[in-house]
């Protein structure tokens, strides 16, 4: 289907009367009547599932309601169901317990990891990787994060890194490091870049909780994200960029003299 938009204009200065035929670009006019694309009921409930994990509306740990209440809250089949989350639990992103019923975990990363045949844990022999992908995307990501950062992103990095000053358990300081690095990247407003950079945040985690058990350490990392808010904030991408690097050679540093220290790790 084509359209043909005419516009009559005057031209007041010699008096012709140009006749001016706009026609409107067919591949935008198209899409208009693109067929709708058919989503299965299945595909539907995964989806809706997964995005209530991936926002945190349904948290790792929790357990699915019943699958009669939830088929029935969802106005599905009990068999549509079980289907949505054979699919997710095939992601990783559910775990059916036999008895206990359906959980909701965070194994992703490590599917993905396996899937492509390397080892998911963090090790001697692998943790450079790591870091050399950190590094390409955590600076990667700098010129959007300081595009689109605003003074309330700014206030929630530096509340995440004030827990690195205070007592807290190791838990609390790994949950911290992650959600620190993760918003940084997030900031980018790149949902596909924060999906890949999840699958890092696995090594993340686990370098985290071998290293943020010492003070000295907690307090390098308070005083590097610190460095990199405040490049942010002057919006230099160049200091920004040298920030996230140098935190991460430490980081790498520190990792390379733990696996010296405990070769069995």
């Amino acid at each position: 289907m084509i359209f043909v938009k005419k516009h009559i204009y005057l031209n007041s200065s010699d008096g012709h009367t140009i006749l001016l035929i706009e026609r409107m670009k067919i591949a935008a006019l198209n899409t208009l009547f693109d067929t709708i694309e058919k989503i299965t009921a299945t595909q539907q409930v995964a989806q809706r599932l997964k995005q209530a994990i991936l926002d945190g509306t349904l948290p790792q740990g929790s357990r699915l309601p019943s699958e009669r209440s939830l088929a029935a809250q969802l106005g599905v089949s009990r068999p549509v169901l079980r289907e949505a989350i054979v699919m997710l639990s095939s992601y990783g992103l559910i775990s059916s317990r036999q008895g206990e019923g359906n959980f909701i975990v965070d194994n992703f990363p490590g599917s993905v990891l396996s899937f492509m045949g390397f080892d998911s844990k963090l090790s001697s022999a692998n943790y450079q990787y790591c870091m050399d992908c950190r590094e390409l995307i955590e600076t990667g990501v700098v010129p959007n994060v300081i595009r689109y950062t605003t003074p309330q992103d700014i206030s929630a990095l530096r509340e995440i890194n004030q827990i690195f000053k205070a007592e807290a358990d190791r838990q609390a300081y790994v949950d911290s490091e992650i959600e620190f690095h993760r918003t940084f990247v997030s900031l980018a407003r790149n949902p596909l870049m924060l999906e890949l950079y999840s699958i890092v945040l696995k090594f993340v985690q686990a370098s985290a909780s071998y290293l943020l058990t010492a003070a000295e350490i907690r307090i390098e990392a308070y005083e590097a994200h610190e460095r990199i808010i405040r490049a942010v904030v002057d919006r230099d991408k160049e200091e920004c960029r040298k920030a996230v690097r140098d935190h991460l050679t430490t980081s790498g540093g520190n990792l390379g003299k733990y696996f010296q220290n405990n070769p069995e790790s």
